[in-house]
């Protein structure tokens, strides 16, 4: 494995694109428009997300990713293990 660190918006479009799925299982509560999940999509790499912030409106409103349940317990979100 390879962390490259920064890399401008050109080299980082084509390591979405070159990708056999993105997959975003956040459940950060910051996470609200899930702009790494965005940028997956507009690179045309497939992509899971979980059903919770950002993730949420791109799973049900047509926004074209697959999204996994997440469930609130007494710990907090969890995702469908499952499911995922």
């Amino acid at each position: 494995m390879i962390f490259k660190g920064e890399v401008d918006q050109v080299e980082f479009a084509q390591y979405f694109s070159g990708c056999d799925v993105n997959m975003t299982l956040s459940l950060h509560s910051g996470e609200d428009f899930g702009y790494s999940v965005a940028q997956g999509l507009a690179s045309g790499a497939p992509s899971i997300v979980s059903r919770w912030g950002g993730g949420l409106d791109f799973s049900i409103n047509s926004g074209g990713a697959i999204g996994i349940p997440v469930t609130v317990t007494g710990n907090g979100p969890q995702i469908c293990v499952r499911s995922a």
